[in-house]
């Protein structure tokens, strides 16, 4: 189900068909966005309301190009190009104290391009449980950027989580009181959604991040890893995430995005 109770579907990818971003439309860079740095031409970009995944797709792999092409060692400075995607996502937010991703971005624009490789190498290392991830910054923000700095690398906010959690929720029934659920490595942890709306199909189960950096990059690279694992699946009638319905990670992580944007009528139809 998504927020229609009127949607049903009955695999992952008839999800992908109903995706829909942004929710209103997104104009890009304004005006007083960002008095910091020049913005990059290829930077800019419009989408209207509930544009279609093609039209995302081709936002993105411009923005994805800019910030590789601006994190390489010649590059230009990459802090645009991250805020570019922090207004594609719809959270470049600044506080009233400064906080938030516009005021961190803005207050660390110069440090920007060696802070980023250094959560990406730490991203990228061996290391399940992240032991020296420490306090860098990782939120619903920055897993967008890293989504296109890295490969097989998805976007983990609170609707991807909310579908995980109740993809494994339904997985586990039905549950034997005296077996602990769900598997720890399965317990993702979920945020809660902006405006209303239920995003963690039993509390008691899954944790919410509670703005934890350390446990959304956790949970991001284990979201990673399960789904890549089963992308690369050989095609079957007993799974809908293969090769021949999706065609990329991004696709599945898209699918995700619409099934969790509400989980009312999914636990209680």
């Amino acid at each position: 189900y998504g927020k229609d109770p009127g949607n049903v579907w009955g695999t992952l990818y008839c999800a992908l068909k109903a995706y829909e971003w942004p929710l209103v439309k997104n104009k890009g860079l304004q005006e007083g966005h960002c008095t910091n740095w020049p913005f990059p031409d290829g930077a800019r970009f419009f989408l209207p309301a509930k544009s279609t995944l093609a039209d995302n797709e081709a936002v993105l792999d411009r923005l994805k190009a800019g910030l590789r092409d601006a994190m390489s060692t010649n590059g230009n400075d990459p802090a645009p190009w991250v805020a570019a995607i922090l207004i594609w996502g719809g959270v470049y937010t600044k506080t009233k104290n400064g906080g938030g991703n516009r005021g961190w971005l803005e207050l660390n624009c110069n440090e920007i391009r060696a802070i980023v490789n250094d959560t990406k190498e730490a991203l990228s290392a061996d290391d399940h449980d992240l032991n020296e991830f420490g306090d860098r910054r990782f939120n619903s923000g920055m897993t967008k950027v890293y989504s296109l700095l890295l490969e097989n690398f998805i976007i983990y906010d609170s609707r991807v989580a909310a579908a995980l959690a109740w993809l494994v929720w339904k997985w586990c029934e039905p549950r034997d009181p005296a077996v602990p659920w769900p598997p720890e490595s399965l317990a993702f942890a979920c945020m809660r959604a902006r405006g209303g709306g239920i995003r963690n199909p039993d509390t008691a189960a899954f944790p919410y991040l509670n703005a934890n950096s350390y446990n959304h990059a956790k949970w991001n690279l284990r979201a990673n890893w399960i789904l890549h694992a089963a992308f690369t699946l050989p095609n079957s009638g007993k799974t809908s995430i293969a090769p021949g319905n999706f065609n990329s990670l991004r696709e599945v992580e898209a699918a995700l995005f619409t099934m969790g944007y509400d989980l009312t009528h999914a636990i209680n139809p």
